[in-house]
């Protein structure tokens, strides 16, 4: 994307879910005034299985239900990779089955119990002493131990928790950052200065240097924010407002792809172009619709234009009232498909259902 459009497209998207959250938060919450806070969870992309194959599921897109949750980290960005380079062998049911369990353990609250917050990463990165910590767990969420034999499920509850960390010293180095901002565009405008400023060498050297064994990608890399009713900041539970994420295209790329892998299991890997194409239109509308905000965002929509109808003229492509339409008629179509995507998974059987959704 060249420079000269890239403030004015960020600036573009931060209005526009802006005022479209607001909208739909004064239906909800009336007569109420609204905050932005960060959130200290990742998300992941999944696909629900319905009935229909992989081929079907993507060429007849109603029933590719892409649905996005909150709470843990996509499996395959916080776990396989480093399973994999360690020669472990992953269990890819079992993980997904206890990282979506996790979302509903306040586990950095838990943490708290056992050790002061700035001695979080010291305390984890230890080689041993953490047994109390997790049989403590154990007591009190034995469903998050169901899953796989008690030493795996410690060994990936290790690594989710030092993501957990991450996010939390994150948040607080971007609170840090947007300490003077005032109202809600100007603090995401204060948020993506610090993605745009601070997220490469925080990921790249500030982490590795606090907590060497963590390697955060994917959905990891996403920052997560929240338009809430003021004075409700609950970190943990669910606060119904609406979240705003802010990431670069190809980090959130990578990690839905490698969600969808687990998702869809070995399907994954037998797509061909034609199925990835609509994977990437999945996504695409799933980012848009639900409040990604990445510097790539307009080129992105241009281009799946491009690739649907012939190339633009650049005068067209460069025009900053037509890269503003383009983006606002994809916006508008996305909130329908999501809407739509909500309703169908309300039609569906309760084994299909989770109870916790974005806003």
């Amino acid at each position: 994307m060249g420079n000269s459009h890239r403030s004015k497209d960020i600036v573009l998207q931060i209005k526009t879910v802006t005022e479209d959250s607001l909208q739909e938060m004064q239906k909800r919450f009336p007569n109420s005034r609204f905050d932005l806070i960060l959130r200290d969870f990742a998300a992941f992309i999944q696909i629900e299985q319905i009935n229909a194959s992989i081929s079907e599921k993507l060429r007849r897109t109603v029933p590719s239900l892409v649905l996005e949750h909150f709470g843990g980290d996509d499996p395959s960005a916080q776990s396989t990779s480093l399973s994999v380079r360690n020669g472990d062998t992953v269990d890819y049911n079992g993980v997904a089955s206890m990282l979506r369990e996790l979302r509903h353990v306040p586990i950095i609250a838990e943490l708290r119990k056992f050790c002061d917050y700035e001695r979080f990463a010291p305390w984890i990165n230890k080689r041993d002493g953490h047994e109390d910590f997790f049989i403590s767990l154990y007591d009190k969420y034995p469903k998050l131990f169901s899953y796989m034999d008690y030493s795996t499920t410690v060994r990936k509850l290790e690594y989710a928790l030092m993501a957990g960390i991450e996010r939390s010293y994150r948040s607080d180095s971007i609170r840090h950052h947007i300490k003077f901002r005032e109202g809600i565009e100007d603090k995401l405008e204060g948020i993506f200065d610090w993605y745009d400023r601070q997220s490469e060498w925080w990921f790249k050297e500030n982490v590795p240097a606090f907590m060497p064994k963590l390697n955060p990608r994917g959905f990891q890399l996403e920052t997560v924010t929240e338009i809430v009713p003021a004075g409700r900041e609950d970190y943990f539970m669910p606060l119904g407002g609406k979240t705003i994420k802010i990431g670069k295209y190809s980090y959130l790329y990578q990690g839905a792809m490698l969600s969808q892998r687990d998702t869809l299991g070995m399907n994954a890997a037998d797509m061909d172009s034609e199925e990835l194409a609509e994977i990437r239109v999945l996504i695409l509308e799933e980012y848009i619709g639900r409040r990604h905000i990445f510097p790539e965002a307009v080129d992105e929509v241009i281009d799946l234009f491009v690739t649907r109808n012939g190339k633009l003229p650049d005068k067209l492509t460069d025009d900053d009232d037509f890269r503003a339409y383009a983006y606002r008629s994809f916006y508008d179509s996305s909130i329908l498909v999501d809407k739509r995507n909500e309703g169908i998974h309300e039609l569906l059987p309760s084994e299909f259902k989770d109870e916790r959704k974005d806003g």
